[in-house]
């Protein structure tokens, strides 16, 4: 048996089948979770707002309109929902490394955190706007209209801000004395 498609699913969970909903989740919770961590880098923050997207996306699962991408539609949910709670929250904590094994050697492994670091603080950095076009084509490697579609801008003008926030964070490590980091 094959998997239902959005389409399928979103119908038969009008109908009341919670079944095709917890597919729905299953295909883009990690997708959300992405757009939340990528915005918030907290990971409690980010699956909290998964949550909260999933709970608005099944509220409002009737107002879909079918001639659009569903995963589009969940994605501008999913920004607009952490763009509510990085409002309200204010507060936006350091991108957790992971310990694992590795055969670089200790000078390689901190260079490559180092420069990690100073990529997320530059990025950090960006007002909301830039930040979001940044983690959405960078982190989650959506399409240009696929943004444009989320943020509710023409295709133009983000290919525009995604070139005026490269050249900010550009211009943040370089004068941040780390010029290595810029290829």
């Amino acid at each position: 048996m094959s998997e239902a498609t959005d389409k399928e699913c979103i119908q038969r969970c009008l109908r009341g089948n919670t079944d095709a909903f917890s597919q729905l989740v299953e295909r883009y919770q990690r997708q959300v979770f992405s757009i939340a961590y990528g915005m918030t880098h907290n990971y409690n923050d980010a699956e909290d707002i998964t949550q909260s997207v999933f709970l608005k996306v099944y509220e409002n699962l009737g107002s879909y309109k079918q001639k659009y991408k569903f995963f589009s539609w969940i994605y501008r949910i999913a920004v607009n929902e952490t763009l509510n709670f990085i409002e309200k929250e204010r507060h936006t904590e350091t991108l957790q490394e992971g310990n694992g094994a590795s055969d670089q050697s200790p000078a390689d492994v901190y260079e490559e955190k180092e420069k990690n670091r100073i990529l997320h603080q530059a990025v950090d950095s960006l007002s909301i706007p830039y930040r979001m076009v940044i983690v959405l084509k960078y982190f989650n490697q959506l399409p240009y209209i696929d943004i444009a579609y989320i943020m509710d801008i023409p295709v133009k003008k983000v290919k525009s801000r995604l070139f005026s926030a490269r050249q900010m964070v550009r211009d943040y490590i370089m004068e941040r004395g780390y010029p290595r980091y810029v290829e």
